[in-house]
């Protein structure tokens, strides 16, 4: 019975959800998400796993970002390390309050970043735009743009490209990207970076501004 209610009340959640997320394809894991402390950009994809016991911090997720299956987000769960115990005795034992844990100030993922599977993503991360994070890495720290990441803690493993190219990639406002702009532009997000000419990503930007 209690596994019909929780179905039927993810069932409701995902439906506001999708009503309020038209702009991306993204889903809710389950009845527990808190909808509300979420917040996705356009054309982002995936599973929206969000662990979550208290509501003081927010999971802000950019403009087209790839989640694979898996990936969890833990979010206002971290316990006081500078206390005689990290257990909520006041919530476990003496009944006083409903919720101890407390956040480390949310996470905030940045445009086109891509989460491999199984990834967990914890509390007080700013993940840079364009950033790579490997399947099963856990990230515990900020991710630079255009880095990519993995191993338990999480460890930068390479830049996708050098200073000068990711100083002409930053000029694009992914939020400002349209399907008109895309299909114009479709060749070009299929080109290796060091075969373009920044000229072609001045018109894409260009093409940004004009819509």
């Amino acid at each position: 019975m209690f596994g019909i209610r929780m179905a039927f009340r993810h069932a409701k959640k995902e439906r506001l959800w999708r009503r309020l997320n038209s702009h991306n394809d993204t889903h809710i894991a389950g009845a527990r998400v808190n909808i509300d402390l979420i917040t996705v950009g356009k054309g982002t994809y995936g599973v929206l796993d969000v662990d979550s016991t208290g509501n003081q911090g927010r999971l802000t997720i950019g403009a087209f970002c790839s989640i694979a299956p898996g990936v969890k987000f833990v979010l206002n769960n971290e316990h006081p390390l500078n206390y005689i115990s990290t257990f909520p005795f006041k919530v476990k034992v003496t009944h006083e309050r409903e919720v101890e844990a407390l956040s480390k100030g949310g996470i905030s993922v940045g445009d086109d970043v891509w989460i491999g599977a199984n990834a967990i993503i914890l509390d007080g991360v700013s993940i840079g735009r364009g950033a790579v994070i490997a399947a099963g890495a856990v990230v515990v720290k900020d991710v630079p743009a255009y880095a990519v990441v993995g191993g338990c803690p999480a460890k930068v493993i390479k830049m996708r490209f050098d200073d000068a190219q990711i100083a002409l990639l930053s000029t694009i406002d992914f939020d400002k990207l349209t399907s008109e702009v895309i299909q114009s532009n479709i060749d070009l997000f299929y080109r290796p970076v060091e075969m373009i000419n920044p000229l072609e990503i001045e018109a894409l930007v260009q093409g940004c501004t004009n819509e």
